[in-house]
């Protein structure tokens, strides 16, 4: 190798070093200067959320003679005033039920009628082309009303308020206590050929879930 290349590489690390000695005494310098520090703080309030609450749903049903049933899960209910006796051609019964939110605590509650079926074959012609007794149960929060009005013996004129139930029908019983109405109301035809010896009944199916929370999943 040259000997006049040597004194330039040796000259290239010495500046390369200096250079980097410098930087370091520059931030030296800066760090152990005589400089007053500052702590910025910030203070922010953070809400208590509210407290956590153990409770129970429920739901219960009450006819119109203040009988009630369906407390605790899977219940099944007996509508008294709805069953008739010696019902005569042309009248209507016609028998409210209260449902009501019984749950403990807040819980609001989404009830659903999931299904309504009625047994009246009793009631159905000999050819099987006609249903004399019909029963419909009519949309949640209707209301129903009987009183005597028909025929030679003053017999019974029901009607509920409303139009027939569409199912699957949803509300929501926001609150313990908070209640709705379901009305039925069954006919026997005036048309019907002969006096029948029979009977007939219907099945009402409800559930209840708590309605969810906004924002939860």
């Amino acid at each position: 190798m040259p000997k006049n290349a040597r004194p330039h590489s040796s000259l290239s690390a010495r500046w390369l070093r200096r250079g980097f000695l410098a930087f370091s005494l520059a931030l030296g310098l800066v760090l152990g200067g005589g400089i007053s520090w500052a702590y910025w703080t910030i203070t922010a309030t953070a809400p208590v959320p509210t407290p956590l609450q153990a409770g129970g749903i429920d739901l219960t049903v009450t006819d119109a003679a203040g009988n009630q049933g369906l407390a605790g899960a899977n219940g099944s209910f007996t509508w008294a005033p709805a069953a008739i006796s010696n019902m005569y051609p042309g009248e209507t019964f016609a028998q409210t039920l209260t449902i009501k939110n019984s749950s403990q605590g807040n819980a609001s509650l989404d009830v659903t009628i999931d299904s309504f079926t009625a047994n009246t074959s009793a009631f159905v012609s000999a050819d099987g082309t006609t249903n004399y007794l019909t029963v419909t149960a009519y949309a949640l929060g209707s209301t129903g009303t009987t009183s005597g009005l028909i025929g030679a013996r003053g017999g019974p004129a029901g009607s509920c308020s409303g139009s027939p139930i569409a199912l699957p029908a949803t509300t929501t019983l926001a609150a313990p206590g908070a209640s709705t109405t379901i009305c039925v109301q069954a006919t026997l035809s005036s048309a019907i050929p002969a006096p029948v010896s029979g009977s007939a009944s219907f099945t009402l199916s409800l559930s209840a879930r708590q309605t969810p929370i906004p924002g939860s999943n």
